[in-house]
């Protein structure tokens, strides 16, 4: 069991005031200095970011570096951040679906290899290859979401919706990410464990790993006194407190830094699942053409200089990564309640103050590489330039990405104040799940950026994920 030393703090900010500082009165020098570098590159973020609250926690070798919060969960009523607030999960709720999926399988009521009409009767005869294991890599075929959305009737009627259609391509032959099949996953796990999804959730997943106040957010009782954060969207300079989309069937969850700090030692420490569970979950699946994907189950994973298993979420006033890097045994995690804040920015920004020689080694090899489609590069820095000025066409985009356009424009707009491009970097091409996926280092002045950009054999953008230092 890894051994956790509890070293938490809370700071309330206000955006525009002077912050507080952070006093670690247990700490070493160089903790201290550790602890106020880490303070005040995220003060500077949640200025630079305009983001109204923010909870970071640190986890290393088991023990809590940091748990702190910082600015406001409630604008209005002026409420602080503290490691009980309750953050909306979005699609970090996912690596939580597919550990509940998991404890199916040691359990052996489940074979991620079984196609999934053996658990979904409805499922129609073109659904017949896709398994539970193609649905926890977003390798099964299923489009994004429905056409309309996932946010409207009853679940009996989406299941209806969604069982007539269509593949957008063979199970296990790409990676398409796929909301859709993750409400699929949630339909097998109430089939196959015969509970509804609160319960088992909270048996499978929240009590063994000590979350306590975690919970599906159509489920919470007292929401008055739960210490809600509120989310907030910036709309002509003005922070936009957002709703929360109820529907009967949504899987997102409210929880705290603090739960979540429970479940990083149980999850990662393996009390939750097996070692080997956890390595199936950690390894990213085998395409069709035997080729990696760049996904395991529930989890993003990306290998290089170091692995990175991660996930992030954005709602309509949230935005959270959960990060963790087997290498240093460390984990970082970022709640916020800023839509679209750049949440996976922020963590890597405190892996590179926690443990530099991992960005280091990446920043070196970067400097030596040379860059063979200078071509692509500059229709790149073109993309960049036009999603800045507002100017890109819908079209460009596969549908997925088409489903997504106008939060794609709203990241053009938090660019803005940038400026233009000063140097577009290539990185490295990969091609894989029929993509040539090409990343970047972007430069604008003295702000780095990076870059991931993936073309379908049609040009047009299948993936896209960007963000500043």
């Amino acid at each position: 069991m890894r051994k956790i030393k509890q070293w938490v703090q809370c700071v309330a900010v206000v955006m525009v005031s002077v912050f507080a500082s952070v006093s670690f009165s247990t700490a070493q020098s160089t903790e201290e200095a550790l602890g106020q570098a880490v303070d005040d590159f995220i003060e500077a973020q949640i200025v630079q970011q305009q983001i109204p609250g923010l909870a970071l926690a640190v986890v290393q070798e088991g023990e809590v570096l940091i748990a702190q919060g910082y600015g406001l969960a409630n604008l209005e009523e002026e409420t602080p951040v503290a490691v009980d607030t309750l953050f909306e999960s979005a699609s970090t709720v996912k690596p939580f679906i597919a550990t509940a999926i998991m404890r199916l399988m040691e359990d052996g009521r489940l074979e991620l290899d079984e196609p999934i009409r053996t658990y979904l009767e409805e499922a129609p005869p073109t659904w017949e290859g896709i398994t539970v294991r193609y649905l926890l890599s977003h390798t099964s075929g299923l489009p994004y979401s429905l056409p309309g959305g996932t946010t409207e009737g009853n679940l009996q009627d989406w299941l209806a919706e969604a069982i007539t259609l269509p593949l957008d391509f063979q199970p296990g032959e790409r990676f398409q990410y796929s909301d859709l099949g993750y409400f699929v996953l949630r339909v097998i796990l109430e089939r196959v464990s015969g509970q509804s999804y609160a319960d088992f959730m909270r048996s499978a997943v929240f009590e063994p790993a000590g979350m306590t106040r975690t919970t599906p957010i159509n489920d919470l009782e007292d929401s008055a006194d739960a210490q809600l954060a509120t989310g907030y969207q910036w709309v002509d300079g003005v922070a936009q407190p957002q709703q929360v989309i109820d529907q009967a069937f949504d899987l997102d969850l409210y929880y705290s830094l603090a739960d979540l700090i429970a479940w990083e030692n149980a999850y990662f420490g393996g009390e939750v699942l097996d070692p080997e569970t956890l390595a199936q979950q950690w390894t990213p699946v085998r395409l069709n053409d035997g080729t990696a994907g760049r996904h395991g189950l529930g989890w993003a994973v990306q290998t290089g200089n170091f692995t990175r298993i991660e996930h992030g979420g954005v709602s309509g006033g949230f935005s959270n990564t959960i990060l963790h890097i087997p290498e240093a045994d460390l984990t970082v995690i970022v709640l916020t309640n800023l839509r679209l804040a750049r949440a996976w920015d922020i963590a890597y920004g405190v892996v590179g103050l926690i443990e530099p020689a991992l960005l280091e080694a990446t920043a070196t090899q970067a400097e030596v590489v040379n860059d063979p489609e200078p071509e692509t590069t500059a229709v790149v820095g073109a993309f960049v330039q036009a999603l800045i000025n507002g100017t890109l066409e819908r079209e460009q985009f596969t549908p997925e990405l088409q489903a997504v356009f106008e939060d794609i424009l709203l990241v053009g707009q938090d660019l803005r104040v940038l400026g233009a491009p000063t140097d577009v970097i290539f990185l490295e091409r990969v091609d894989a799940d029929g993509l040539r996926t090409y990343r970047y280092r972007i430069v604008f002045g003295s702000i780095g950026g990076s870059l991931l950009i993936a073309f379908d054999d049609q040009e047009r953008i299948a993936n896209l994920e960007i963000g500043t230092d």
